[in-house]
């Protein structure tokens, strides 16, 4: 299994804008086959959640990772 970090700062004039949002992106042996796991580190501590597909716990909702992955292709 590899680990990737991702940084994602927002563009200006967006809801997300001033943020810098931590992702860990863990690529499982069998990638592409298997899809990766993100995880969302900025969550300040659990409070908050920034939209329905990240959760206060870290958690990137399946759907969301596999529309980035499509992206990434």
């Amino acid at each position: 299994m590899q680990l990737m970090k991702a940084l994602i700062v927002p563009p200006v004039g967006t809801p997300y804008s001033g943020g810098v949002f931590e992702f860990d992106i863990f690529l499982p042996s069998t990638y592409p086959a298997e899809s990766p796991k993100v995880n969302l580190m900025t969550t300040g501590g659990g409070s908050h959640r920034f939209n329905p597909n990240l959760y206060n716990s870290g958690k990137v909702s399946e759907r969301a990772s596999e529309r980035a992955e499509m992206k990434m292709k």
